[in-house]
């Protein structure tokens, strides 16, 4: 299980304190037994080595030493409420206090590191945490833009095939239309020649009949006016054999009447023969 760096961290500080307290307890003992040692020995010169002079190796070490005194200083005590500057003739009793000030302002300066080592955390893990959201914004609005680029390529790819689809099926419908037309024009050029074939036959069928028609009549006639004028040679025939000399003075006045009634006819039968020829000539044009 994985415990957060800032959890981590005040655990390692409070074990550190844990051993700190259990070391400081250590060093007492030891050093009541080396005092009681050090009153029995006879031995002079004996440096007593203490937690205090332990501390102040450890404060140099942290924060370097001290500004350099005058001599005057130098030779003079250091003052009561120094905390690392024990005289060493301070009894134990006396000592702790000071030792405990140390300890407080340990303390204290390293709770300042630390909160301000966790408030440099905190704004390299907010500054971190902002990069990311801008980069991931970058990316979003990267992505947004390729989806958009994307959407307008297929939609006009989309357009550009509709278009196309369209051009074609309108091409294909002019193309049938124009197929049709001219399907539609040569079956009424067809329809009109066969027409004007059909009209063509039945005029020349039309024209052969009064044609024959003519001839017919004018056979007919050619048979009429021989036969009055064979008609005539016999009633003339008859009329000069049957006529005495005595009447050669009337006779003049009938051949007159009897001209006169075959113009007449003549006439008649030339009306009847024009009329059929009039109105076929009227058909004809």
């Amino acid at each position: 299980m994985r415990h957060h760096p800032e959890v981590a961290k005040e655990r390692q500080n409070g074990d550190d304190r844990l051993a700190k307290a259990a070391s400081e307890k250590a060093d007492e003992t030891v050093l009541y037994q080396m005092e009681v040692s050090h009153d029995q020995s006879p031995q002079t010169g004996y440096e007593r080595i203490t937690t205090l002079f332990v501390r102040r190796c450890v404060y140099f070490a942290f924060f370097g030493k001290p500004s350099p005194r005058s001599s005057n200083e130098c030779h003079s005590e250091p003052p009561a409420d120094e905390p690392l500057f024990v005289p060493e003739d301070t009894p134990m009793e006396e000592a702790r206090p000071c030792e405990e000030r140390v300890s407080w302002e340990q303390e204290r300066r390293e709770r300042a590191r630390r909160e301000e080592a966790r408030h440099r955390r905190e704004q390299k893990r907010e500054r971190r945490k902002q990069r990311r959201q801008q980069r991931e914004a970058e990316k979003r609005a990267a992505a947004e833009r390729a989806e958009q680029e994307r959407l307008c390529r297929e939609s006009e790819e989309r357009a550009a095939v509709e278009l196309a689809a369209e051009q074609e099926r309108l091409r294909r419908e002019a193309e049938v239309r124009a197929a049709a037309e001219l399907a539609e024009q040569d079956r009424q050029r067809r329809e009109a020649e066969d027409r004007a074939a059909a009209e063509q036959a039945r005029l020349q069928r039309e024209a052969e009949r009064e044609a024959e028609e003519l001839a017919e009549q004018e056979r007919i006639r050619g048979e009429m006016e021989e036969r009055a004028e064979e008609e005539q040679a016999k009633h003339m025939e008859r009329l000069r054999s049957q006529q005495e000399p005595c009447e050669a003075e009337d006779y003049p006045e009938e051949v007159d009447r009897e001209r006169v009634a075959q113009v007449a006819q003549n006439k008649h039968l030339e009306q009847d023969v024009s009329a059929p020829m009039e109105n076929a000539s009227k058909r004809v044009t």
